[in-house]
């Protein structure tokens, strides 16, 4: 008889998931990670926010022994809408994608300050469908980093060193690496790493990830000193209107949008653009 033919294996099936806040990919995700397995092997130890912040602090001082996200560069190459490759530090860990300059319990990792800077971002010599290998290394182009918005339609990508470096933004004590603002996001991975969606993480095989912003924007509450009032009177009534058929839904999200830019400055109120990203 003939040979047999080996059977194919068929690729995992496609994943579609959404995220208002951040996604990121190493060591954030790992002590995430390692934390919801601690806590789900033992829920009593688990009983207040102290507790878990220890425990936190605790799973972060052993992964900065462990350095199990090390080379993050190597690791994953990541594109932009243009598929121009953006450079990741040779010593980054991790790497975080925002669309709310608010990570972990309010750190900041973007200015918001309307003040330009030098970003080092792409890798010319390293686009899609040209030659070179992965991030990490020199070479990237001069481009001025705009200030963090939350209605620029854009996500800002930043990379972190490692557990300890966490811990130094946690405090104030650092600033994460600015690797580029990008619409839309590719990232072809070379072996499984630690992800994580708005804090919910799990381990990812080798796969492609696209990230889109979703076309519908929701609005989200921020805590603010000042009285925020007005907004919600405003809120309220477009609501009504949208509800007695005064105006459509997309003069309703036309005018929040405008209410949104106009004191995003004073943090009272934003309109947020959700993100899907397919594995």
């Amino acid at each position: 008889g003939g040979r047999r033919r080996a059977p194919r294996r068929r690729p995992p099936p496609a994943a579609t998931l959404s995220f208002s806040n951040y996604f990121s990919l190493g060591v954030d995700a790992q002590a995430a990670l390692r934390f919801h397995s601690v806590r789900d092997s033992n829920p009593h130890l688990f009983f207040n926010r102290l507790t878990n912040k220890m425990m936190y602090a605790v799973l972060g001082a052993d992964e900065v022994a462990r350095r199990s996200c090390a080379n993050i560069g190597g690791r994953v190459r990541v594109f932009d809408e243009a598929g121009r490759e953006l450079r990741v530090p040779a010593r980054a860990e991790g790497l975080v994608f925002l669309n709310i300059n608010s990570y972990s319990g309010g750190v900041s990792m973007w200015s918001s300050e309307a003040v330009a800077e030098p970003l080092a971002a792409w890798l010319p010599e390293n686009s899609e469908g040209g030659s070179g290998g992965g991030g990490g290394g020199g070479g990237g182009v001069n481009k001025w980093a705009a200030p963090s918005s939350r209605q620029d339609g854009m996500l800002d990508v930043v990379a972190v060193y490692g557990a300890f470096h966490l811990g130094q933004l946690q405090m104030g004590l650092a600033s994460a690496e600015k690797v580029g603002q990008c619409r839309a996001v590719r990232l072809a991975t070379r072996d499984a790493l630690p992800m994580q969606v708005d804090g919910e993480p799990w381990v990812q095989e080798k796969c492609v990830i696209r990230i889109q912003a979703q076309p519908d924007k929701i609005p989200m509450l921020m805590f603010t000193k000042e009285g925020g009032e007005v907004v919600e009177d405003v809120q309220y009534a477009l609501d009504n209107a949208l509800a007695q058929n005064f105006i459509n839904s997309t003069q309703h999200g036309s005018i929040m949008a405008e209410i949104s830019n106009r004191i995003e400055q004073r943090h009272l109120r934003a309109s947020v653009q959700p993100w899907t990203f397919n594995i």
